[in-house]
């Protein structure tokens, strides 16, 4: 069971049971198949198209975690976004487990107080509010979320998402390909050498999403079918989240050296990103003010953009 009490604006303060927090919400609901991998516990409808998310950060992670565990990954909150769209579509909609959804966008934004790692699990609260809710007949056709996330009674961020859903047989006749035989081919696909992970955010080879490639400010998309969290369960395509983690690598190779965190980032899928095919990620810097450096990203495929990105590269502050 869920309380809240809401006040609106910055100061908003959100109240749970504690009991919230106690097991996490079916992996079914949320598109993951490792229960690790699940970060929301809890949701409750408030009215009015308003839903009330709790979800747990954990203190240490093999992919969301940075700095040997001193700073959650801002990635984090992305999925974190993505995860409350699936959940608030099957429990809040009825979309019945097994049903495509077509992910249209996902952005955040995240103080860097929001991404302290201290002596427990993070508790966040997550206020999403459902807007352009489309049906077809009864069943739900797709739908946008603009969400806010508090932690400690205090904003320290939010995102949206938007996103079409698809009966298994609608999906069938939009992709007509085998998906076991396309993961199985893409599991066995040899992989380019990595960029350097400190380049790019990363501590680890294998958590690296970039190859070197010919051309300024461009690199080789390097999807390793194998990577337990990018990669969760098979897919008959490169997943979205997959997509975003390589492009944020491209900004933060065109940032520079010196640590700096994305504080902000938009994503827009345009096409699916294809197993199998060469996929070139190019990221440039368009501007720079009192927020940070402003960076534009794309993923190209087959000579046409698949996934356009913009994120605001923030310096770290006492790094």
């Amino acid at each position: 069971m869920m309380t809240a009490t809401l006040v609106r604006g910055a100061t908003t303060t959100t109240a749970y049971d504690r009991a919230a927090y106690d097991q996490t919400v079916p992996r079914q609901f949320v598109h993951r198949s490792a229960l690790s991998e699940v970060f929301l516990t809890g949701s409750a409808g408030l009215g009015e198209g308003t839903y009330l998310v709790s979800a747990q950060w954990p203190r240490a992670h093999s992919f969301f975690t940075l700095e040997r565990n001193r700073r959650h990954d801002p990635m984090l909150v992305a999925e974190t976004v993505r995860q409350t769209g699936l959940l608030i579509a099957h429990t809040e909609y009825g979309v019945p487990l097994g049903h495509n959804f077509l992910m249209w966008d996902l952005s955040y934004d995240i103080e860097e107080e929001g991404l302290r790692i201290d002596g427990a699990p993070s508790e966040v609260t997550a206020i999403a509010t459902s807007h352009d809710v489309r049906l077809r007949g009864t069943q739900l056709a797709g739908m946008r979320l603009q969400i806010e996330l508090f932690r400690d009674g205090r904003r320290i961020g939010g995102g949206g998402t938007s996103f079409h859903v698809t009966s298994p047989t609608a999906y069938r006749r939009l992709r007509p390909i085998d998906l076991l035989s396309a993961w199985a081919d893409a599991a066995e696909a040899p992989l380019p050498a990595p960029v350097a992970p400190h380049l790019v955010g990363r501590d680890r080879e294998e958590d690296v999403a970039l190859a070197p490639a010919a051309g300024t400010n461009t690199w080789d998309l390097r999807a390793d079918c194998r990577h337990p969290v990018l990669f969760d369960h098979p897919v008959d395509h490169v997943p979205g989240m997959a997509v975003m983690e390589a492009m944020r690598q491209a900004a933060h190779l065109v940032a520079g050296p010196g640590p700096v965190t994305p504080a902000s980032y938009t994503t827009e899928f345009a096409h699916y990103v294809e197993f199998g095919t060469p996929c070139t990620v190019h990221a440039e810097i368009t501007g720079r003010t009192e927020e940070g450096m402003h960076i534009t990203t794309r993923a190209v495929q087959d000579g046409r953009t698949a996934v356009t990105g913009r994120l605001v590269m923030r310096p770290r502050a006492g790094a």
